[in-house]
């Protein structure tokens, strides 16, 4: 008898002391979800001598042309409109309203820092709400280059003076050893996060859409996606849904081949989830 009580005792100890080994761990856990996802603009940040970004906001209507709801087409970027990613083939986001005219189709197009067009799709969005493209069809971003990508809205071919332009600047970095290790052995819901605080705004972004996407019953992304669109001035964005159904009418011509090729990251996506154009082409 005594000899099971103090075997009861030690099996006490043990779990006791288990549960102490576990303590920091939980608690780091549960500090880590109280925390909301921001986006970190790193330290070593500046603008190269290539003249000032695109604005983040445009001027509101052009002629006839009126956003429904009143928020204009964004790229969804940084403040200042410039963002880094480590990925060869950048996934990019964007909110394309409905108009109060049709929307013909959107050209996305990518520019090179000698200001060569590298990659050009049309899109036909069925509805408002945000879109993700990636840029797969031209050759890998060339790490510390400055590349531009831009979304025409077009309504008329007959009419360009009414095509609303948005534009962001993108730039692809070298993953470092320490980012290389904390991404390798991460759990994937801390991806993006790891992103967000190392300042790889498109990469953040895009693996909490993918996060989205596989758990689209999860309120925490849900969350977290207005979190991280709330630390770069882009709240109202939140609740605007991801589009799950984009389609490419036609490559550009001189590349045939890639016709009725969808680039976009989401293919049959999940219910709902800058700068702001007003400019001309």
């Amino acid at each position: 008898m005594n000899k099971l009580i103090r075997v009861t005792s030690y099996l006490v100890i043990l779990i006791n002391l288990n549960y102490c080994w576990q303590l920091p761990a939980l608690a780091q856990d549960s500090e880590s979800q109280k925390q909301p996802l921001e986006f970190k603009q790193p330290d070593s940040f500046s603008l190269p001598d290539i003249g000032e970004p695109p604005r983040r906001q445009g001027g509101g209507t052009r002629g006839s042309l009126i956003p429904i709801g009143n928020i204009l087409a964004t790229a969804i970027v940084p403040e200042n409109n410039v963002g880094f990613t480590i990925a060869e083939h950048p996934t990019i986001f964007a909110y394309i309203p409905q108009f109060n005219r049709a929307i013909q189709r959107l050209d996305v197009e990518l520019i090179d820092p000698e200001d060569h067009y590298i990659e050009k799709t049309e899109l036909t969005p069925t509805k408002g709400g945000i879109i993700g493209f990636t840029f797969n069809k031209a050759k890998s971003l060339l790490i510390n280059q400055r590349y531009t990508w831009q979304i025409i809205i077009v309504f008329d071919d007959v009419d360009p003076s009414e095509e609303v332009l948005i534009r962001g600047w993108i730039q692809r970095v070298e993953i470092s050893p320490d980012l290389r290790q904390k991404l390798a052995t991460a759990r994937e819901d801390k991806i993006p996060t790891i992103y967000a605080d190392a300042g790889i705004w498109y990469d953040a972004l895009s693996s909490l859409a993918q996060l989205r996407q596989k758990y689209p019953d999860e309120p925490k992304y849900r969350q977290q996606w207005g979190e991280l669109l709330q630390s770069v001035g882009l709240g109202e964005l939140a609740d605007k849904p991801i589009l799950d159904t984009i389609s490419v009418i036609e490559q550009q011509e001189n590349n045939p081949e890639n016709k009725n090729d969808n680039n976009s990251i989401f293919g049959d996506i999940f219910e709902p989830g800058r700068e702001q154009g007003g400019g001309t082409r």
